[in-house]
């Protein structure tokens, strides 16, 4: 069954909307469960017009934090793909407060969030942006970010799935991150860099200054020292520290890809999220045979090949985005 905080932002999103939003998929799912479900969507909306109503005289503008987001986003040579405001403050906090009250009487649960936002960038793109509490972030190729303020519990939230650089505003409220992989990061003010792509098993988090709190789905926690690099393994949910060049680490935020006895399978990840394209290595220990050290900052796909090849005893054939990878 979809879960009750689901259902609940899902609703107040839609009524808060006025109808522009149809309803998702699982608040239709919810509705169709129960005769019960459906007499409880058509109070919470009687409800939602009502405090309407008597709110008008205390309505407020939607927080004018969206704006400055908007005029911040840094295009330069990189776009952003998908950015879309979310925002429950339609109406006065009173009438929300009454409808996120009716919802919790029926769920259970109690929970008031407001200034969401979700910001996506497709592979080979990357993309700048200043979030609503003057966080900076820089997302990588392929990266999703979903943010927003709770105002109940007083903290920032972020769910990440692939890397981002963040320099995280001093504003006196927790700034929690949560990853595919089960990794938590909790921060107050800091700078640091964190690669959790879905598909990879350790979650890579970089510290350039300042302090952050890592945690496991056991309750386990690491403390990073500023030029500390740590290694979240989710399979066994556990933190090693790994040894690397921090300046390399946080290379792709000035359009560099640092390979560090890197070898071509994982340098062929790199790539295919930097340039957007399918890269199939023939026979496959090839990609575990071969490894590179150096920097790459040629802009061309054909370009990087070109020099891996000028440095190892491969041939490539490209047609489209699709990249054959074969021994010479």
């Amino acid at each position: 069954m979809t879960s009750s905080k689901k259902i609940e932002n899902q609703l107040v999103d839609h009524l808060s909307s006025e109808g522009e939003i149809q309803k998702p998929e699982e608040l239709r799912s919810w509705l169709n469960e129960s005769d019960e479900n459906q007499q409880a969507y058509q109070k919470y909306q009687r409800i939602w017009a009502t405090s309407e109503r008597l709110g008008k005289a205390g309505r407020y503008q939607s927080d004018s934090a969206w704006t400055k987001v908007e005029h911040q986003i840094k295009r330069k040579q990189q776009k952003v793909v998908r950015l879309v405001r979310l925002s429950y403050a339609a109406m006065g906090a009173a009438a929300s407060l009454v409808v996120i009250l009716a919802f919790a009487f029926y769920t259970g649960q109690f929970s008031l969030q407001q200034n969401n936002m979700q910001l996506t960038t497709n592979y080979g793109s990357r993309t700048e942006v200043v979030l609503p509490d003057g966080t900076k972030v820089k997302l990588n190729s392929g990266s999703e970010l979903e943010y927003h303020f709770n105002r109940l519990t007083k903290s920032r939230e972020v769910v990440l799935k692939g890397e981002g650089f963040f320099h995280v505003a001093k504003d006196g409220h927790p700034f929690c991150i949560q990853t595919p992989q089960g990794m938590g990061l909790e921060v107050l003010g800091t700078t640091f860099n964190i690669s959790a792509y879905p598909e990879d098993e350790v979650v890579h988090t970089a510290l350039v200054e300042g302090s952050v709190k890592l945690s496991n789905e056991k309750n386990q926690t690491a403390i990073l020292s500023p030029g500390q690099i740590m290694a979240f393994n989710s399979k066994d949910q556990s933190f090693s520290e790994r040894e690397a060049n921090l300046s390399h680490i946080v290379g792709w935020t000035e359009n560099k890809i640092y390979l560090d006895n890197t070898s071509l399978k994982a340098t062929s990840v790199l790539l295919e999220r930097w340039f957007d394209v399918s890269i199939q290595i023939i026979p496959e220990k090839l990609g575990e045979d071969i490894h590179y050290t150096g920097v790459l900052e040629e802009k061309d796909i054909r370009d990087v090949l070109h020099a891996l090849s000028e440095l190892s005893e491969i041939k490539y054939s490209i047609e489209g985005n699709e990249i054959l990878v074969r021994k010479r």
